[in-house]
């Protein structure tokens, strides 16, 4: 019996598989290089989460500053009045915020998307996104969700909470200390 020769949509469908395998396994190494970082950080005394105070007024501005988003090739570009803050994130959540910045919608809905769906559905408002943090190489950020008398306060990746901010046009702002620290000078 003879073989049949792969036909051009079978030997796309195969390159496609054998992309998602690749691109699910260095996810995998990279979500395992954070969480290896985030236990070191969970073991050291003098970082306690839990432990951490709570601002009278979450929604305070004293001591941010407002930021602008832009990404440069695989970099994201934070900036705020002659500091500049250059992050790079996962391509993946680099494509997201490319993609909110322009304004462009996937052919289906990406996470972020789907988030900021929900938050309309329910008359929840994003109303405040700040980036608070930089620890041992990982940056912090909380997001403010508001609804009639109730406020949300959740500790989310600075990134997915810029791709969502762009999406819901909700202001981003950084903690002065941490832009200082990390940034830099550009006037």
């Amino acid at each position: 019996m003879k073989k049949k020769k792969p036909d051009r949509s079978e030997i796309i469908i195969a390159i496609v598989i054998i992309m998602l395998i690749i691109t699910t396994i260095y996810l995998l190494i990279s979500n395992q290089k954070n969480l290896d970082k985030l236990d070191k950080l969970g073991n050291k005394q003098e970082l306690q989460l839990s432990n951490l105070p709570l601002e009278e007024n979450p929604l305070s501005l004293e001591g941010y500053s407002k930021v602008n988003i832009s990404v440069q090739n695989t970099s994201l570009v934070i900036k705020s009045n002659c500091t500049v803050l250059s992050v790079e994130p996962h391509p993946l959540q680099v494509y997201s915020i490319q993609q909110a910045l322009n304004k462009e919608i996937e052919i289906r809905p990406m996470n972020h998307e789907i988030v900021a769906s929900i938050l309309e559905h329910f008359n929840l408002t994003l109303v405040l996104t700040k980036i608070t943090d930089y620890k041992e190489g990982i940056y912090f950020a909380n997001i403010y969700i508001k609804n009639e008398n109730s406020l949300l306060n959740i500790d989310i990746k600075p990134s997915d909470a810029i791709a969502l901010s762009l999406r819901t046009n909700t202001p981003i702002y950084i903690k002065d200390a941490t832009l200082k620290e990390k940034g830099t000078k550009i006037c």
